[in-house]
């Protein structure tokens, strides 16, 4: 998944924002939570680690990608907007997922 961090300065006595964006990976448990329950602009707490990885693209050039491989995710900031909805709907053994 894609998130996005934002900071605020102030410049010239003027107001800035400055958004990041960065790769979250996740697995087993943690990544079906995070497709089932989580939609754009959701807020989510993540905390993982920063990997680094080195590629070719088509044309032989390397390429490095950093992504977040995430050891815990929260979900935070209240329920999701009105009129959004889970990919499916929670099955009882869904109930003790923590939010």
């Amino acid at each position: 998944m894609r998130v996005a961090t934002t900071s605020r300065a102030k410049v010239d006595d003027q107001w800035t924002d400055q958004t990041e964006w960065h790769t979250v990976c996740c697995f087993g448990k943690t990544a079906e939570n995070c497709q089932r329950y989580l939609s754009k602009g959701r807020q989510v707490y993540v905390e993982g680690r920063i990997q680094t990885r080195k590629w070719q693209d088509k044309d032989g050039n390397d390429k490095w990608s950093t992504e977040i491989v995430a050891k815990d995710v929260k979900f935070v900031g209240g329920a999701p907007p009105i009129g959004t909805v889970p990919a499916r709907d929670p099955t009882p053994a869904d109930k003790d997922i923590p939010f």
